[in-house]
């Protein structure tokens, strides 16, 4: 059969956009693979550095969170309606000890009536009247430098008012409190951000070197509530936190439940204690 010119053209272009969609087809396919490859390593990354518990989660920190909870019940003097700072059973603190351990004792052990005893007893103080830089979590922005007040025999209040206006954000906890603050209570999520990534770049890779380590009565001493905070803001942001963060705040719980407050560059505890804000905050962290 005899096919003109103009026929064999129009065959020659057909065949050359068959072949032109078969490469296309294939490189789009190719490309796709690589993309979801890529983006399902990112996604296990997110998870596994990032979520310390729920689902999906590379550690379930159930066990951990109920060992704090036996811990602080241990610790609760039912004379006086509330939980003891230390297990050297010295003093109480109404801030910040015992309003974090009601606010975990309701909300991560379910313990509704140990937590409604310490409220009346922080009631009957008038404690709400005592500004304090955990109170961020009712949305009070009380972030001045600290001092500790004795209100009767073994009962003590920790008052953020000294002058000079707010800590910066050379404190990495300060950091973590304002980027709580602009997030859940003024909305912005621009200001929360820049906080926490201030905080962030306080880590070193073994705690936060911060202006608290390096001067004054601390210095030396990582605090273990920083890693909590520091884990608890990363969630509310959706934030990456690397996991050795997790790794030094499990290692800094004791056998019967409690956290250590501080600890050093071999992540030994030394001479550091157990205490109650420590343990709240270690709790909020592993249950967010």
């Amino acid at each position: 059969m005899h096919i003109g010119a103009r026929e064999l053209t129009r065959l020659l272009l057909l065949g050359v956009g068959i072949v032109i969609t078969l490469l296309v087809g294939v490189g789009i396919g190719y490309y796709s693979q690589r993309e979801e490859v890529a983006t399902s390593t990112v996604t296990t990354t997110y998870t596994a550095i990032t979520t310390v518990s729920g689902s999906g989660s590379p550690f379930d920190a159930a066990h951990e969170v109920q060992l704090a909870c036996a811990y602080l019940k241990s610790e609760f003097n039912a004379s006086l309606g509330l939980v003891w700072e230390t297990p050297s059973h010295e003093s109480f603190f109404l801030n910040s000890d015992n309003y974090l351990a009601s606010m975990v004792l309701s909300r991560e052990c379910g313990n509704f009536g140990l937590a409604e005893r310490i409220n009346q007893t922080l009631a009957r103080y008038n404690a709400q009247e005592f500004p304090n830089q955990y109170m961020v979590f009712s949305c009070r922005e009380d972030l001045n430098g600290s001092e500790n007040y004795n209100l009767s025999g073994k009962v003590w209040t920790t008052i953020n008012n000294r002058p000079g206006g707010p800590l910066n954000e050379s404190y990495a906890d300060i950091a973590f409190l304002q980027a709580y603050y602009e997030k859940m209570c003024a909305g912005s999520a621009l200001g929360a951000l820049a906080a926490f990534d201030a905080g962030a770049a306080e880590y070193n890779g073994i705690g936060f070197n911060d202006t608290a380590y390096r001067e004054g009565q601390n210095q030396g001493t990582y605090q273990t509530y920083k890693l909590a905070l520091y884990i608890y803001t990363a969630e509310l942001l959706g934030q990456r936190v690397p996991l050795s963060v997790l790794k030094s705040l499990l290692q800094m719980q004791a056998p019967d439940g409690g956290f250590y407050t501080g600890y050093y560059s071999g992540l030994t505890h030394g001479n550091t204690t157990m205490n109650t804000e420590t343990t709240s905050l270690a709790m909020l962290a592993l249950s967010s």
